[in-house]
């Protein structure tokens, strides 16, 4: 099946806990299914930033998805987002998700 105007809006890498696949992969299976875009939105929890390293995936992500976004240039629209959460904020706020 030919996806050819469908993007992916949130899409998350092996650079989030939930995610597995390198962008590189997934841009090359976003190809394959025929989308105009994709945009990679890693996560980022504000209130563990630096003990569970976010930084560094952060860092690491915009990296990757540079690279993705070079390497399949003409074929696929690649786009770089970030999934920001404050955990500690949403349950003071009263929000369960």
């Amino acid at each position: 099946m030919e996806f050819k105007k469908q993007v992916d809006t949130h899409v998350h890498t092996d650079n989030s806990p939930d995610g597995r696949h390198s962008p590189m992969y997934m841009c090359e299976t976003a190809v394959d299914m025929g989308l105009r875009a994709v945009a990679f939105t890693d996560h980022c929890e504000m209130e563990s930033y630096c003990g569970d390293r976010y930084d560094r995936s952060v860092k690491q992500s915009y990296f990757e998805t540079a690279k993705a976004k070079s390497a399949f240039l003409g074929k696929l629209l690649v786009l770089h987002g970030i999934e920001m959460a404050n955990v500690y904020a949403d349950e003071a706020c009263g929000k369960n998700y």
